[in-house]
């Protein structure tokens, strides 16, 4: 199981993944789901090291991205599948 951190500020929620584990349902593992029920997509993503980001797109596609150390990815994603090498993985909503 993976460990989380989570947190808003701003009006903006996060939640860092240190290792992904499982797959990973971006929709209810949001902060603030519990408390408001909305189905809301993650929309940006950062890796603090290297390695892949297997995400299901809002279509169902799965995609792998070769994700930088320290670089944001604007995209919108309802899964991260837990074939994902990157570490430390910030999801924003």
């Amino acid at each position: 199981m993976a460990t989380a951190q989570t947190g808003v500020f701003s009006a903006t929620s996060y939640r860092v993944y240190m290792a992904v584990g499982g797959d990973r349902d971006l929709l209810t593992e949001r902060p603030g789901y519990a408390r408001d029920y909305l189905p809301i997509p993650a929309r940006a993503f950062i890796a603090s090291t290297a390695g892949t980001l297997v995400l299901v797109d809002l279509s169902g596609t799965e995609s792998t991205i070769q994700a930088a150390a320290n670089v944001i990815y604007p995209l919108q994603a309802l899964t991260l599948r837990g074939g994902s090498t990157a570490g430390g993985v910030l999801v924003m909503w």
